[in-house]
């Protein structure tokens, strides 16, 4: 972990140092809608993403997006089982992961206010959490349990992402976007292998300009 947070600072100073034009700084809130891909079959979760952005440029039309990110990712999965005694048994499990993600993202301006935009991402596991939901039906009967476990040991603490997107910058400030982040690596620390995968409509706010 040292050794990333050392490459990180190494990458944002030499973006310092290398920007020639004006440097900007700005907050973003949107939804996610996220899932883990891979030898299991999961469906997509709605969870949200906040963080702080800044923007150095390099010309006109080129600039170098570092952020640091908070973001909810994860993915669901449900099952139904019929026993032989009369009993069905259908549940949920939704794995919630929490990430602080530091994209760099290397923009390219279209236009004025249109740019695309793409780069690593490097993700730092804060929780993991296992919600299951389990419903027991026999007759004209339901029973439900409910459970949560926290089961950040079995995910790996770094995930790797690389991040492509498009942003427009709206009026007095305001911009929006969207982003989808590919997972590189298993957030497993074992098997099964998944990758995550996150789709991003934010909108931000530039407050600060040098």
């Amino acid at each position: 972990m040292k050794k990333v947070i050392s490459i990180l600072s190494f990458c944002i100073l030499s973006i310092y140092h290398l920007s020639a034009q004006k440097i900007s700084f700005g907050v973003k809130a949107g939804v996610n809608q996220v899932t883990l891909n891979g030898e299991l079959d999961f469906e997509s979760l709605t969870s949200f993403h906040a963080g702080i952005t800044s923007e150095f440029f390099i010309t006109d039309k080129f600039s170098v997006q570092p952020e640091l990110v908070y973001s909810n990712q994860g993915a669901s999965s449900e099952a139904f089982t019929e026993s032989p005694f009369l009993f069905i048994f259908d549940s949920q499990s939704d794995f919630k992961l929490s990430y602080l993600n530091i994209p760099i993202l290397s923009k390219f301006y279209i236009t004025k206010n249109l740019s695309i935009e793409g780069g690593p991402q490097f993700g730092l596991l804060l929780s993991a959490k296992e919600e299951v939901l389990l419903n027991v039906h026999r007759e004209n009967n339901i029973r439900t349990f409910e459970r949560e476990n926290d089961v950040k040991e079995r995910f790996k603490t770094i995930d790797l992402a690389l991040a492509l997107g498009v942003n427009y910058k709206w009026i007095k400030g305001f911009n929006m976007g969207l982003r989808y982040n590919l997972g590189l690596s298993n957030v497993f620390e074992t098997d099964p292998d998944l990758q995550n995968r996150v789709l991003q409509a934010y909108i931000g706010y530039r407050f600060f300009k040098l």
